[in-house]
């Protein structure tokens, strides 16, 4: 595999904060969009890279919000769904934030 390569799964991080960037969404929306990235990085990588499940891709909205860089923007009722659709946005001026570079270290640091 080329060097090059290795770097080219995307940090469910970076893809939450690109895609808050452009407007608020849910989190299922953004993990389908993350899940279709890392599908076509596998048809061009020889390495094949492992798609999270929607839990484990959740807690990093569950941590984000801890850290106040993102918040609920408002839930909407979909027909078939159980629940509502809790939607997040940016909380102003922190899409800059360190926060974003390492979630995890900042929320045990």
């Amino acid at each position: 595999m080329k060097k090059w390569m290795s770097s080219l799964k995307p940090h469910p991080g970076d893809v939450i904060l690109n895609f808050l960037r452009v407007r608020p969404a849910y989190p299922y929306e953004i993990w389908r969009h993350y899940c279709e990235l890392i599908k076509a990085i596998n048809r061009k990588a020889e390495k094949t890279y492992h798609i999270p499940t929607y839990i484990s891709f959740y807690q990093y909205f569950y941590v984000l919000k801890e850290l106040g860089v993102i918040r609920k923007f408002g839930e909407s009722k979909d027909g078939n769904a159980p629940l509502p659709r809790q939607y997040y946005e940016l909380v102003p001026n922190m899409d800059r934030s360190a926060v974003w570079k390492n979630i995890k270290r900042a929320l045990y640091h």
